[in-house]
């Protein structure tokens, strides 16, 4: 898609996973509640760790991405 300028639709976008969530119209208000509830019940250490690793990512090969992210697991 990003060389050929393919287009695909919603549902298709969901099935490949660059969507998480394909909501009806309407709908959207409920569902950003709801994902907003269950990220708040968690804890605060694997958000942060996975906020770092992701921006991290583009910095490193992907070994060392890897071993950055063995190494957090064992920390925690």
């Amino acid at each position: 898609m990003v060389l050929t300028g393919d287009l695909i639709g919603a549902a298709e976008a969901e099935r490949i996973g660059l969507l998480d969530w394909l909501v009806p119209q309407g709908q959207l208000d409920e569902k950003v509640r709801g994902v907003v509830a269950t990220v708040l019940k968690g804890g605060q250490t694997a958000p942060a760790f996975s906020k770092k690793l992701v921006t991290r990512a583009f910095d490193f090969e992907f070994n060392d991405s890897l071993s950055l992210c063995l190494e957090f697991q064992r920390s925690h």
